[in-house]
């Protein structure tokens, strides 16, 4: 009989209080952090804050300014973009027409005339002769 070691009793339960700690410290961190964003959701009223209205309108111009300022630079920035996309496909294109103008007929190869094309189609006979006698 081949001798088993087996694994102490204690390493098991370590093991198992771990995971059971680390468990609970994730399920209470998410938790906790429901209650806190709940209350942090309320917005002081402004005689709690201390600011008078002047104060209060002054913020809220603020934030629109920032807003429009923040819409004005993501319109920008979106049409820096396009126009660099515009420009690539650009260079592309000039690209592959420049090649297509270089190379006549790139379609395909260039065309076998005279002697070569005899030769060609003689050796291909050859090859297909060769191989319908094998097969028989």
């Amino acid at each position: 009989m081949i001798p088993v070691n087996k694994t102490p009793i204690g390493l098991i339960v370590g093991v198992l209080v771990a995971v059971l700690l680390v468990g609970g410290a994730l399920y209470w961190s998410m938790n906790g952090s429901k209650s806190k964003s709940a209350r942090a959701g309320t917005a002081p009223v402004a005689s709690q804050q201390g600011l008078s209205k002047a104060e209060l309108e002054k913020q809220r111009e603020h934030v629109a300014m920032t807003q429009r300022a923040l819409a004005k630079a993501e319109e920008a920035a979106e049409a820096k973009k396009a126009e660099e996309e515009a420009k690539k496909a650009e260079e592309e294109e000039k690209k592959t027409a420049e090649a297509a103008k270089g190379k006549p007929g790139a379609g395909g190869p260039a065309p076998v005339s005279g002697a070569a094309a005899k030769k060609t189609s003689g050796d291909l006979d050859n090859v297909l002769d060769s191989t319908l006698s094998g097969l028989q």
